[in-house]
Order: structure tokens, then sequence, then C-alpha cells
């Protein structure tokens, strides 16, 4: 799998759980490899293109000659040196003739140049190329001959016109040839420097896009490493003046219970001391203090004194406590 740049802008590595441990080694290992085989290949993609570079310098170097178009021009020449072999050995042969003869001669010529028109317009054809009969402004030249006198010079221009043809026919064939020949060495050229460029483009790129990924990936890993050591300092900031408010908040408890604890022990303290004194007065108002009330009654006296002459007492508790409390 392969990395763009936005994927290494974007990665996110997570933190390990433990504080002070960083980022987790497996993210970074699989993140690190992932950007070895993004790397490996833009290499290979550069690599491709430099061969393509070479396939079409070598392709140019084959195509500066055409085995077509040196065929093509090598037939035309042969046949203009077969008219021009033609031409000398009817001047020759025409010169010397009677009238009779030379109107032989005049209508195996005119076939020859029937001929002759036919392999031009062949060569034409061949060649893919337009050309008038003639010299002049695309008019064919017609030659009439009356006379048996007339007969040699018409057989001199028919045969110098046919040469004309055919090296005009030649010309042209080898301008064509040398036009495609020059048009495809040009889009060779272009082909060429065209690949050239998008090789360097590319493995500018490709370098550029390695710097950058190197440097996002490392600036990423700055940041975080930053936030997770001030995200760890704040955490333990917050925890030392947590602990420090809970130890001042139970302080200030432990304060105030112990006060407590101590008005307690005073109020139980002046409570001891004051049931003390309260019970040791009681007492001793009871231990010296008389219960029986002044003005006694006589019947009093009378009853405990019939009681001793009768020998018993109706109430023995009643006299009990009378007793008990003198």
């Amino acid at each position: 799998m392969t990395l763009t740049l936005e994927d290494v802008k974007n990665v996110r590595f997570p933190i390990a759980k433990r504080v002070g441990e960083g980022y987790r080694a497996t993210e970074v290992d699989d993140f690190v490899d992932k950007v070895d085989v993004t790397f490996a290949t833009m290499l290979e993609e550069n690599e491709r293109l430099q061969a393509q570079l070479e396939a079409l310098d070598g392709s140019s170097a084959e195509s500066d000659g055409d085995p077509d178009l040196r065929t093509e021009n090598e037939r035309l020449r042969a046949e203009l040196e077969e008219a021009r072999k033609q031409q000398s050995e009817t001047v020759a042969a025409a010169a010397p003739a009677e009238d009779k003869d030379q109107a032989a001669e005049l209508a195996r010529l005119r076939d020859e140049n029937a001929d002759l028109r036919q392999q031009l317009e062949q060569a034409r054809q061949s060649t893919g190329l337009t050309v008038m009969d003639g010299q002049g402004g695309g008019k064919v030249e017609k030659i009439v001959v009356a006379t048996a006198a007339q007969a040699s010079p018409a057989v001199t221009r028919l045969v110098q016109l046919a040469t004309e043809q055919a090296e005009s026919v030649v010309s042209e064939a080898e301008s064509e040839a040398q036009r495609k020949l020059d048009e495809a060495n040009r889009k060779a050229q272009e082909l060429t420097l065209d690949a050239q460029t998008r090789a360097e483009r590319t493995q500018s790129e490709s370098r550029v896009n390695a710097d950058q990924m190197t440097a996002a990936a490392r600036a990423e890993a700055e940041r975080l490493a930053t936030e997770a050591r001030t995200n760890s300092e704040r955490v333990n900031l917050d925890a030392e003046n947590r602990r420090r408010e809970l130890f001042a908040q139970l302080e200030a408890e432990r304060d105030e219970l112990v006060g407590k604890v101590d008005r307690l022990r005073s109020f139980e303290d002046d409570y001891r001391s004051s049931m003390v004194q309260h019970f040791t007065a009681q007492l001793e108002a009871v231990k010296s203090g008389k219960l029986e009330p002044s003005g006694k009654p006589a019947l009093l006296g009378e009853a405990r004194a019939t009681d001793k002459d009768h020998g018993g007492s109706q109430t023995p508790r009643l006299d009990a406590l009378l007793a008990e409390g003198n």
C-alpha cells in the first residue's frame, strides 16, 4: 500500500498507555514501512521513464533511414537511367533512317512514350505525388509530327520530356522522402525531449515529495512529542495541586475535630466536677440534716407508751422507721 502526501500530513500515532513511553512502536514502524514502499515505487517509475527515453533515442536513431523510401528512390533512379539510355539509342538510330523507317521508328517511339507515361503515372501513384506533365504551369504539352523530317526532333523532344518528367518525379520523391524523414526526426526529438522533461519532472517531484513527507512526518512527530510532554506536565501539576488541596482540607478538618474533642473533654470535666460537688453537697445535707419535723404530736408518744404497756404495737414498721429517724 503506497502513501500520498495527504496520508503523511494526516497521520496520527496513538500514544502508549504508560506515561513517558512515547508512541507505540508498531504504529511508527508500519508508517516508516509505508514511506519506504512509496519511495521505492517512485524510484521504479523513474527507472521506467528513463528506459522509455533510451528506447525513444534508439528508435530515433534507427528511423534516420527509411527502407521503403530508399527502395523507391533507387527504382526511380533506375527508370531515369533507362529513359536516358533509350533516348540516346533513339537519336542514334533515327538520324540515317529513311522516311519509311522514320515513320516506323516514330510509331515505336510513341509507343515507348506511352509506356513511359504509364510508368510515370504508376510512379506518381506509388509515391503519393500529383505532378502534371511538362514543365509549364500544369498544361500538357502536345507534339504534332506532320512530316518525316520532323520525326527526329519530335523523338528527341519526347525523350527529353520523359527525362524531365522522370527527374521531376525523382526530385519530388526525394523531397517528400526528406520531408518525411525530417518530420520523423522532429517527432523523435520532440518525443525524446518530452520524455526527458517528464523524467526530470517526475524525478524532481519524487524528491520534493519525499522531502515533504519526511519533513511533515518529522514535524508531526515533534508536535506529538511536545503535546505529550505538555500533557504530562499539566497532569502532574494538576495532581500535585489536587494533593495539596486534599492535604490542606484534611488538616483543617483534623484541627476542627481536635478542637471539638478538646471542648467536649473540658465540658465533661466541668460536668463531672459539678455533679460531684452537687452530690457531695446533697450527701452532706442528708448526713447533717434531721428528717423529723419539729412539733412532734403527743399522740405519737402516747401510742408508743401504750404499746409498751400492752406488750406490742399495732404498726411495727412505722415504729421501726421512727426509730431509725431518732
